[in-house]
């Protein structure tokens, strides 16, 4: 009986941990490439950008958007824009 059994319940539970494995590992792969490519590719360049612009700013005014964190500002919301958009755009993929 015993035998049977394990022999039923082996082979599942192996599929069931391969299953699981599988997606989590491609959602680690995604959310790596996500964080990768948004970095370098999005949040970056428009810092860049940014930090451009504002080199032409009175003295004062630099020191007070570097005091009120602007640049930490800027890429929590690139970034937020970012993984939205990399979700919505991954809901038609399941691993």
């Amino acid at each position: 009986m015993l035998a049977v059994l394990a022999e039923i319940l082996v082979p599942l539970l192996g599929w069931i941990a391969r299953t699981l494995v599988v997606s989590l590992v491609v959602r680690a792969f995604v959310g790596i490439g996500v964080a990768f490519v948004g970095y370098h590719f999005i949040v970056g360049p428009i810092l860049d950008a940014v930090k451009n612009q504002m080199g032409g700013w009175p003295a004062d005014l630099a020191q007070w958007v570097g005091i009120l964190n602007f640049d930490k500002a800027v890429t929590i919301i690139c970034s937020a824009y970012v993984i939205r958009f990399a979700v919505s755009s991954l809901h038609a993929v399941k691993a």
